[in-house]
């Protein structure tokens, strides 16, 4: 079966905790501690592993919080491949306050990391598709200060060498860069996807139907919350609404979907169909804490539930 193979350039250990709730100055005593390794590509590859695919995870890594993030990835099972990098893996945590039911995320920028870097994650890559059999490569996550965002097009023209389709799902600079790239896909949520297109009050289905139809993407799909995702290709435009459910946490959502639309296309399921997946997979992940992976008979609970309307 063909996998996927997952890059994130700035990864996370993911701490997570509770308060009752957050007062300034006050010393306040946490509950439920956690830990979990974290960062877009890493979610990808969980997803996709639960739901059946093989997936491989490349990583940049650094520092005594990088062998504590590689320690967690292999005792959960994930296939991970760690490039070394400069400065020390970064710290995110989360606080939920409980009396009020609000999330607090305080996400730091990531180690700079020089263009050498880069190289050697390209030269990582290079050599797992010489020896693996994957379907995909999906770059995930956000780039890390220092990092040149030209490895999309090296992906994007290596992809095209080997016959791979290639995701980028970031934001940014480099989720420009992605949008004037040849790719099967780029997922902007529903804020950025008007500049991308240049048209800020366009909308976003319109602005959807221009990029899809640019000629460098297979396809765009726009994530909007709580009312789902919208699908643009070259051919169809579909959005697909999830069904209504108390979030806990939305951290990895998005990752998440990209998990289950991955793995169904490896399914050789339809575009559309695959896309529906990814939804009721991210509504799964939100219905949980975040330290909780989405669990594979939820997703396809959900996806009897989601709408797909014109």
């Amino acid at each position: 079966m063909a996998g996927i193979l997952t890059i994130t350039l700035n990864p996370a250990v993911d701490i997570s905790a509770t308060v009752d709730v957050l007062r300034p100055h006050d010393k306040l005593r946490t509950r439920r501690l956690d830990y979990a390794a974290g960062g877009g590509g890493i979610n990808v590859a969980r997803t996709a592993t639960t739901l059946g695919t093989p997936s491989t995870a490349v990583t940049v890594l650094g520092g005594c919080p990088g062998d504590h993030f590689r320690t967690m990835a292999t005792h959960e099972g994930i296939d991970l491949i760690p490039v070394e990098g400069g400065g020390t893996t970064r710290e995110s945590f989360k606080i939920f306050e409980t009396r009020r039911g609000l999330e607090y995320r305080f996400v730091p920028p990531g180690p700079h990391q020089p263009g050498e870097v880069g190289d050697a994650v390209m030269d990582r890559v290079k050599a797992l598709l010489e020896d693996g059999d994957f379907a995909f490569i999906v770059l995930s996550g956000s780039f890390p200060p220092g990092l040149p965002d030209d490895i999309i097009p090296r992906l994007a023209e290596l992809g095209k060498q080997r016959n791979k389709r290639v995701i980028v799902d970031t934001s940014g600079p480099p989720l420009k860069t992605a949008a004037k790239t040849d790719l099967f896909l780029i997922k902007p949520n529903i804020h950025e996807v008007s500049e991308l297109a240049d048209g800020r009050h366009c909308g976003y289905r319109a602005a959807a139907r221009k990029l899809a139809r640019a000629g460098n993407l297979s396809a765009v799909i726009v994530t909007l919350g709580r009312d789902g995702a919208y699908l643009a290709t070259p051919e169809i435009e579909c959005q697909f609404r999830p069904p209504a459910v108390e979030a806990v946490s939305t951290v990895g959502a998005g990752d998440t979907f990209i998990g289950a639309l991955c793995h169904a296309i490896t399914q050789d399921w339809a575009l559309a169909d695959a896309c529906r997946l990814g939804v009721a997979a991210a509504t799964a992940a939100v219905a949980i804490p975040a330290t909780e992976a989405v669990k594979r008979e939820d997703i396809h609970e959900f996806y009897d539930r989601v709408n797909a309307v014109p």
